[in-house]
């Protein structure tokens, strides 16, 4: 009996390995920066000085990455955090991420501590005037979901443990019928990160509970 166990012991760490090994990471994190396109000498090349305009900023300024973990891509947080015919669901555009609500201001702020409390997150305090609460919560990095098989096995408690991060929620109104809520950072800029993103997203459900 233990020798017939043995080999398959052995086939099946083999797998497991063999299945971390050859994880890779999308084509477009190893893009870079190609050289221009080269102009034969006895052509001219064309006119670029209105072939991109940028607009001015308004009064939002997008605060630096405050953790080294990027947003994830767009196409992935509309798929896995709702639709734009969902009553909440999260967009990222211009670099900026945002929770849009279809409801106006007052009802998302009355409706968020229940979201608050739905999502696990311990709230400094209720909400305020300006639509503000500070909450701490537990990140699960991207990164833990990405350990190999020997990682998991061989990683201690502490490993596992999920960091407490601190975020501030504000919710806005972006018109009569519909409000956004974003993450603040403690200059009061904007946070894109993933640690935002991961807030914003635990809202989801609260939100839809009592819309």
């Amino acid at each position: 009996m233990k020798k017939t166990i043995a080999p398959l012991l052995l086939v099946f760490i083999l797998l497991q390995t063999s299945c971390s090994m050859f994880q890779r990471d999308p084509v477009y994190i190893a893009a870079e920066h190609g050289q221009p396109i080269s102009v034969p000498e006895d052509l001219d090349r064309p006119d670029e000085s209105s072939a991109l305009n940028i607009p001015q900023g308004g009064d939002e300024k997008i605060a630096p990455a405050q953790n080294s973990e990027p947003p994830r891509v767009v196409s992935e947080v509309l798929a896995n955090k709702g639709k734009r015919q969902d009553v909440a669901y999260l967009q990222l555009r211009n670099q900026i991420l945002k929770l849009h609500v279809k409801v106006n201001q007052q009802s998302t702020i009355n409706n968020m501590m229940h979201a608050i409390s739905s999502a696990s997150m311990d709230p400094e305090g209720t909400i305020d005037a300006q639509g503000q609460v500070t909450v701490a919560f537990e990140y699960n990095s991207a990164e833990k979901k990405k350990k190999g098989f020997f990682s998991k096995v061989f990683s201690s408690d502490s490993d596992d443990a999920n960091p407490i991060e601190t975020v501030i929620f504000e919710v806005r109104k972006l018109s009569d019928s519909s409000s956004v809520v974003v993450v603040l950072d403690d200059a009061g800029g904007l946070r894109s990160d993933a640690i935002a993103e991961s807030a914003l997203s635990a809202l989801i459900p609260g939100l839809k509970e009592k819309l």
